[in-house]
């Protein structure tokens, strides 16, 4: 099983259901992109409302393609190479810099990032290290130990996994979301750009709704784990 956190049990939307739903989330966002952080914003106030039994993560993946778009959408077409790598670099860290932090709790690891977010894209301020260093200390992160996780081997596996598991996914522009139910594992759904908390719960209905049909149809259920998913997804 994947890092994921379990936040509410689930209720079925419809009292009848003789199967419990046990859905699994993942945000893809870039932590520098103002699309993202309202996707973000989104699915929290989905989580902390609904009554769905859910798993989820935040997961910051970027590439150069997204470096580009957001270059797009912040300079126009006017960027030089050196601005790109700068930008690339930011993002890295802060990818990492999150990543560190969960160690010390997802809640503080979700801290940290919503912090990075409102310093670096609502106040525009430039990326710093030191600035990062401030961040963490007023979130209540024990510092010394973010910074040792920030530099460690391990903090950079778990990133190259979560970049992994973005290739898997065919994640091409962020934010994405991709939602799994465990009763049905030929059955994933990706859903590109911005969604409301309204529109994520719809779309978790319709997925119990098909694996209902399905599980009716075939007269089975069978649960496996993420890895085993074969994806079929729908943008």
């Amino acid at each position: 099983m994947l890092d994921n956190e379990r936040v509410s049990q689930y209720t079925s939307h419809s009292s009848q259901s003789a199967h419990e739903h046990l859905f699994e989330l993942f945000l893809f966002i870039n932590p520098l992109d103002r699309n993202s952080l309202e996707a973000e914003k989104e699915l929290l106030y989905f989580i902390k409302q609904s009554k769905a039994n859910v798993y989820f993560r935040l997961i910051c993946y970027h590439d150069y393609p997204c470096i580009q778009e957001l270059m797009q959408k912040q300079k126009g077409t006017h960027h030089t190479t050196e601005e790109c790598n700068q930008l690339f670099l930011a993002i890295y860290q802060m990818a990492l810099s999150y990543k560190a932090a969960l160690f010390q709790g997802k809640k503080r690891g979700r801290q940290m990032l919503l912090a990075m977010q409102e310093y670096f894209i609502n106040e525009e301020q430039a990326f710093s290290n030191d600035d990062m260093k401030a961040i963490a200390a007023s979130v209540g992160l024990d510092v010394d130990m973010w910074l040792e996780d920030l530099h460690s081997d391990r903090v950079r596996r778990d990133y190259q996994e979560d970049m992994r598991l973005a290739r898997q996914m065919n994640i091409i522009t962020q934010p994405s979301l991709v939602v799994f139910d465990s009763l049905n594992f030929e059955y994933g759904v990706k859903v590109e750009n911005i969604m409301s908390a309204t529109e994520i719960e719809e779309l978790l209905t319709d997925l119990a709704s098909s694996t209902e049909q399905l599980m009716n149809d075939n007269n089975t259920v069978s649960p496996c784990p993420l890895h085993a998913v074969k994806n079929r997804y729908y943008q």
